[in-house]
């Protein structure tokens, strides 16, 4: 398959990717794993997180198609055997295989030119069949982990809007991440958006969705040493909005899902589970 374009891999990058998962792996993904599950990355660009868990005693594999994949000549062998240049939809590693898949910050750019912001025309189609295939990789009862920025909020901390001109000016120029919830072209997902998709897919009544909280997601590392009072502040915040009544309002600027694949019993999916919205 060809590989996007969609970055350029250096020393920054790496360092950056580095910070971001020795304290995402520990602080945050720990508590939603354990030890005997066989877990997937989708999107784990340079897999310094696949590294990570398996040198602390995980069943971890990665896949991604971007261009970030460079960076996995320096794994050992034992690591690069558990990395494939894919996309999810190939399904490299099989059907029914893993018990925990995550995709961090993969939904929003997945349906986008090269794989950064502008939608494509069937970017909905794309995203549908992104989410079955994550979904197909699960064994039954498996959990599918994704996080976004959420498009309910006003800011988006990860990315600059540029379908407007006001919201490009704003990001560029002012370093103010602003964003239109309900434009047609803002490429990332509510809670709403990743319900409805579910309610569509293959899966519609053989999987249920819930927020989960997003406290101790970000690493606010990098602000330590300069700004403790800013580490400390938006540790508070996070823990504030992420009570279930506000963890996917327009507060809170990730939005983080847990997707459950119905168990099977006897051939048939248990009754009564179904795409439906929960806040946990």
């Amino acid at each position: 398959m060809s590989v996007l374009k969609d970055v350029s891999v250096d020393d920054r990058l790496i360092e950056k990717t580095k910070r971001r998962f020795d304290h995402f792996i520990p602080n945050y993904l720990e508590h939603l794993i354990q030890k005997s599950d066989a877990i997937v990355s989708v999107g784990c660009g340079l897999a310094y997180d696949v590294q990570l868990l398996c040198e602390l005693g995980y069943d971890a594999y990665g896949l991604d198609p971007g261009s970030r994949t460079e960076a996995w000549s320096r794994y050992p062998a034992s690591i690069r055997d558990r990395l494939v240049v894919a996309g999810a939809e190939d399904l490299p590693f099989g059907s029914e295989r893993f018990d925990f898949a995550y995709a961090l910050e993969v939904i929003e750019h997945v349906g986008c030119e090269e794989g950064i912001w502008k939608l494509l025309p069937d970017a909905a189609e794309i995203r549908l069949r992104f989410v079955e295939a994550c979904l197909d990789m699960l064994k039954p009862g498996g959990r599918l982990f994704l996080s976004t920025s959420n498009r309910a909020c006003f800011l988006d901390v990860g990315h600059t809007h540029h379908y407007t001109p006001f919201t490009d000016f704003c990001g560029r120029k002012l370093h103010l991440p602003l964003t239109v919830p309900w434009h047609a072209r803002n490429f990332v997902w509510s809670f709403g958006d990743v319900s409805r998709l579910l309610s569509a897919s293959k899966y519609r009544g053989r999987c249920t969705v819930e927020a989960v909280s997003t406290a101790g997601y970000p690493a606010h590392a990098r602000h330590a040493a300069r700004a403790p009072w800013r580490e400390r502040l938006a540790s508070r915040f996070l823990e504030v909005v992420n009570v279930p009544l506000l963890r996917t309002s327009f507060l809170n600027p990730i939005l983080a899902v847990s997707i459950r694949k119905a168990a099977v019993a006897n051939g048939q999916a248990p009754t009564g589970l179904g795409a439906g919205a929960r806040a946990a």
